[in-house]
């Protein structure tokens, strides 16, 4: 079977499940927990640091990609996407995806957080973390890492800088990945 009719039949299956969820009269989606009050999410989201306009959040000002390559001699390299070229690459046994910040980047190496130059891809600090990693983000300033510790999720907020732990929260459930935007750091829970 071809790699278009899967999609198409998975496409056709959602569609049907969506379908059999709206005819039970039901709500399927819903905010159920206190934390998802619409006013509370307002607010939260009224502490966003945004720019004027849309940009690259590099101290650079030009858009880049991050690799991490794999192999023989793994590194984590720097293409400016505007000047067509590469601007570094550092050897790096990456865990995860790379979450840049304004002047920094960060991944998670060995059971560490790993921050890096943007500029030079040099490493400027290092932050152990006390589980098993989740995932990642990082905003203009800061990097956010989760993970888990005895089934629950902690998460901890890192100067993009200094790697200094600026906040710990430890959750009493699971965590998911979180996303970061202007200061507000996003988990599932």
């Amino acid at each position: 079977m071809s790699r278009r009719a899967v999609s198409a039949r998975a496409a056709l299956a959602g569609l049907a499940a969506c379908a059999a969820l709206a005819a039970c009269g039901a709500k399927p989606f819903r905010l159920a927990a206190i934390d998802s009050d619409r006013g509370g999410l307002a607010a939260a989201l009224a502490h966003r640091q945004l720019p004027a306009e849309p940009r690259p959040i590099s101290t650079a000002g030009t858009p880049r990609v991050y690799i991490a390559a794999g192999g023989p001699h793994p590194e984590i390299a720097a293409y400016d996407l505007a000047a067509q070229k590469l601007v570094w690459r550092q050897p790096a046994q990456l865990a995860s995806r790379v979450a840049a910040g304004g002047a920094f980047v960060a991944a998670l190496e060995g059971s560490e957080v790993v921050g890096r130059d943007q500029g030079t891809g040099t490493v400027t600090w290092r932050a152990p973390l006390g589980g098993t990693f989740v995932g990642l983000a990082a905003d203009r300033d800061r990097a956010y890492a989760v993970w888990t510790e005895a089934g629950n999720g902690v998460i901890a907020a890192f100067d993009g800088a200094s790697g200094k732990r600026l906040r710990r929260i430890a959750a009493d459930g699971a965590l998911g990945a979180p996303a970061a935007n202007g200061g507000v750091v996003y988990v599932p829970y």
